[in-house]
């Protein structure tokens, strides 16, 4: 069986691209994935937070992008750091970040 690509453009205008092989399909284990150590188990319970960081010079062109599509910011912080990120929820309620840069360099 040959796999499938998804491509879809979520009401936001943020573009997802994926190839799935229809034969694993549903055979994650979550409770078995659960157990293990590393890396983190798949699937998630409740609400998540996942931050992305803006391409160096993207990040307030990536703030007007998210208000043209009509997506309230819940928060922006100015870190000790310098660095700015912004707060905003996606259809499924998960907290999403956009940060300016790196928060934590090495």
């Amino acid at each position: 069986m040959a796999d499938t690509v998804i491509a879809r453009e979520s009401p936001q205008g943020f573009a997802s691209r994926a190839s799935l092989d229809q034969r694993r399909v549903g055979e994650i284990d979550r409770e078995r994935s659960s157990t293990q150590d590393e890396p983190p188990p798949h699937g998630a319970s409740g609400s998540i937070h996942a931050a992305f960081l803006a391409a160096p010079g993207e990040y307030d062109a990536w703030k007007e992008r998210l208000a043209d599509r009509g997506v309230t910011l819940i928060n922006e912080i100015a870190w000790d750091s310098g660095v700015r990120s912004c707060y905003f929820n996606d259809p499924a309620g998960n907290l999403l970040e956009i940060a300016e840069r790196d928060l934590w360099p090495d």
